[in-house]
């Protein structure tokens, strides 16, 4: 356990420095970008510098549900005392990010003072989460989305680091192994994948005695009715097939903003972008040399624009 707090101290000051939490990972992720390989691609596999594209940063994302899970098993087990007598006494101004209401201002049910929900509830939900649009399957848990597999594996309270497991990820096999009290190594997961990703972009975390959470890229959009072949397939008819917009291609996402802009414009009935930005050209060239308005007051009225 001293491990994990002997970073503490350096971490301390530079979050004294900048005082919120934005500019404070804006430090770190500027570190790596100047003192590290984390941003660069890599141009083929064999390259010593860098990531395949977007490992670093389903890297930084699996990093996150890391601890995010760890704060979630802190609030279940009723610790927060045990983390406020850990914690440096540290004022952190928050950064305001398109809120419309302060805590304050929320009803009396969401601040974090309240009781939360029990363990059982919250143990249900976590499942939920777990196999959502997959399955249960004893040993291990999967969820996936239309491009993403994420599977759970749940060990020990005795396996704590990361050489009590061996996860070996191949092309089209999957086996995950755990240290037995006795030094030898029980099998958990051992299986043909029924589908295809990507190898090099798989990832793997342990969360110290909680579980094993394993990252795949599938290899094309598609559900998949089973994570293993010796599965009993799942009705892909049940699939939740909502997706997220930031899980859209970027170009994707643009026209989705700015279908949404549109809508809201004529909600409050405005002009349609296309017809504000005729508007914005003309004005712009109203009383350019030459145009025959050169010298009056803009009024595109006189040109009736479509």
């Amino acid at each position: 356990m001293a491990d994990l707090y002997k970073h503490d101290d350096l971490l301390i000051h530079i979050l004294k420095e900048e005082g919120q939490i934005v500019p404070f990972l804006d430090a770190i992720f500027g570190f790596l970008h100047r003192r590290t390989d984390f941003y660069i691609i890599q141009d083929n596999p064999n390259a010593k510098f860098g990531f395949p594209v977007g490992v670093a940063e389903r890297v930084t994302r699996e990093t996150f549900r890391k601890w995010q899970q760890i704060a979630a098993e802190v609030v279940q087990n009723d610790s927060l005392a045990l983390m406020e007598n850990c914690m440096t006494e540290l004022v952190i101004h928050e950064e305001e990010v398109v809120t419309s209401e302060s805590v304050e201002d929320l009803p009396a049910t969401v601040l974090p003072t309240e009781q939360h929900k029990s363990e059982k509830h919250q143990s249900q939900e976590d499942l939920t989460c777990d196999i959502y649009n997959g399955a249960d399957c004893g040993t291990y848990r999967w969820a996936q989305t239309a491009t993403e597999v994420d599977i759970k594996v749940p060990v020990a309270s005795s396996v704590a680091k990361s050489n009590n497991v061996k996860v070996d990820i191949q092309a089209c096999q999957l086996t995950v192994k755990v240290r037995s009290a006795g030094d030898d190594w029980d099998t958990v997961v051992d299986g043909q994948l029924a589908f295809k990703h990507h190898k090099d972009e798989s990832i793997w975390t342990l969360l110290p005695g909680k579980q094993i959470s394993i990252h795949l890229e599938k290899s094309g959009e598609r559900w998949w009715d089973r994570l293993l072949t010796t599965e009993t397939g799942r009705d892909l008819t049940s699939v939740d097939a909502t997706r997220d917009v930031a899980d859209l291609p970027p170009e994707d996402q643009m026209q989705v903003e700015k279908v949404m802009v549109q809508e809201e414009r004529k909600r409050l009935g405005l002009e349609s972008l296309e017809h504000q930005e005729k508007l914005n050209l003309l004005k712009k060239a109203w009383n350019i040399e030459g145009s025959p308005f050169q010298g009056t007051a803009f009024d595109p009225s006189v040109l009736n624009p479509s």
